[in-house]
């Protein structure tokens, strides 16, 4: 069986629908325990609402991130697995980065000759490889926020730098492959930077950022459409 056979098989999309539907589930009853909580404790319907309505509309927008992230793995990972990873747990880039590896592992040209245990391979990686990670946040987490507390109590700018340290470390080990060569994806990252830039710019010149907060919010939307468009002239230049 090949990559994509297996990818868009029946099977693959049953077990999926099962994983999605009980995440679902759950949510659900969550959320009518959250309700009936903040009802006991004195909040009123029409508050609830309110707050259901406040992020509804906070999500929507942002949410099509996750949809431009989903027909960008659909190519390399196949309808359900896409519909899996971004609906549960997932990050377009490192889902991507690491079916690429596992392909170029293999020794296979490209997802569409690698073969269906190169298709498993790639989702232990994603899956059962990314465990480690998960399992170390839950036993240190606790931890290294009391650290980080106790650093801004003691230094405040310390205490910024060491979290702009930490987010600019994960922005490094997600970019620093695109970085060693000239490809489509290291001109749209370049694009989206360069866009993202001059909006956050725009905002704070033009007062619009205490005039419509909104728009800070959605501005990683607006950078990645634009960034996603962007991709189509670097693919037909480079071509």
């Amino acid at each position: 069986m090949s990559y994509f056979a297996l990818a868009g098989h029946t099977l693959t999309y049953l077990l999926v629908a099962a994983g999605v539907l009980y995440i679902t589930v759950l949510i659900a009853l969550f959320l009518r325990r959250s309700w009936r909580r903040a009802l006991r404790i004195g909040y009123t319907r029409a508050q609830l609402r309110r707050v259901v309505k406040g992020a509804l509309s906070c999500t929507l927008l942002p949410a099509a991130a996750v949809v431009i992230g989903f027909f960008s793995l659909v190519p390399m990972l196949g309808v359900p697995v896409s519909w899996w990873r971004l609906s549960i747990v997932g990050n377009t880039v490192y889902e991507l980065m690491a079916a690429q590896m596992v392909i170029e592992t293999t020794g296979a040209a490209g997802a569409a000759g690698a073969s269906a245990e190169t298709f498993v391979l790639a989702l232990y990686v994603m899956t059962v490889g990314s465990l480690g990670g998960m399992v170390c946040a839950v036993a240190l987490a606790p931890r290294v926020q009391r650290g980080t507390l106790n650093l801004r109590r003691r230094d405040p700018r310390a205490g910024a730098l060491g979290a702009g340290a930490f987010m600019a470390t994960i922005f490094l080990a997600m970019t620093v492959p695109l970085l060693l060569s000239l490809s489509v994806s290291l001109l749209t990252l370049l694009t989206s930077a360069a866009l993202s830039a001059a909006l956050s710019a725009a905002l704070r010149r033009g007062g619009w950022h205490s005039r419509f907060p909104w728009l800070s919010e959605f501005a990683p939307v607006f950078c990645m459409l634009a960034a996603m468009a962007s991709s189509l002239l670097w693919t037909e230049l480079l071509s």
